[in-house]
């Protein structure tokens, strides 16, 4: 059985086999077709081009910030190591044994004289600037002269004179703490304790190391 599409189809192929070619028409036809494909392989490779770019940015970026973070960090490691270098260091010693003196029955004076050593670095603005002690009833007076600038190695001298009452004393012995107050030749401002220990008239010494005031401990 011939099915009439097919009719159709054959009488359309028999028409165009006698219908006369038009060139101009075939090339604008392939003309379009060619460009149309050009146009097509250039926004491909464009594409292409733009995603090597970006993905270029992104791994230059990506590097620019760990050379940031490295150059950061370098510089932090040696600002520490600067201030670390330049750091005045005090040490103590006792010039001699406490003095005790009995005002009376109740009372005791014990005056101490403390060398103080600036071991390491140029300082300035020395001070004492607290002494405290944890024991009630009891006075306290630090004879120390404030300097403004010290060179390693330079001595000075500190007396500590306390009041308190003999049985406090004769039950608990005293914890003196004396707190130093310097600057380093750039300004960084540090604190340094001193820890005295009074026994049965005689006294032991603990010296702290330095703390920079304003790093966050």
């Amino acid at each position: 059985m011939y099915h009439p599409n097919i009719r159709i189809i054959d009488y359309m192929f028999e028409l165009h086999l006698h219908l006369p070619d038009s060139p101009i028409g075939s090339l604008a036809d392939w003309a379009m077709v060619i460009l149309t494909a050009a146009t097509a392989v250039l926004l491909l490779l464009t594409l292409k081009s733009q995603r090597a770019v970006q993905k270029s940015q992104i791994e230059s970026l990506d590097s620019q910030r760990r050379v940031e973070l490295l150059q950061t960090r370098i510089t932090r490691i040696e600002d520490e190591k600067f201030k670390k270098e330049i750091k005045p260091r005090f040490t103590a010693s006792l010039m001699q044994n406490p003095v005790f003196e009995y005002l009376n029955d109740d009372e005791i004076e014990i005056r101490t004289l403390f060398t103080l050593c600036l071991l390491e670095n140029e300082c300035i603005d020395f001070t004492v600037t607290n002494t405290s002690i944890f024991t009630e009833d009891i006075e306290t007076k630090v004879i120390v002269q404030p300097v403004k600038y010290l060179m390693p190695d330079e001595e000075k001298t500190m007396m500590v004179v306390i009041r308190c009452r003999k049985k406090a004393y004769d039950l608990a012995g005293l914890s003196l703490v004396s707190q130093l107050r310097f600057s380093d030749v750039v300004g960084g401002n540090y604190k340094q304790n001193i820890k005295t220990y009074f026994k049965v008239e005689s006294a032991k010494l603990n010296v702290n190391s330095p703390v920079r005031l304003d790093v966050i401990q």
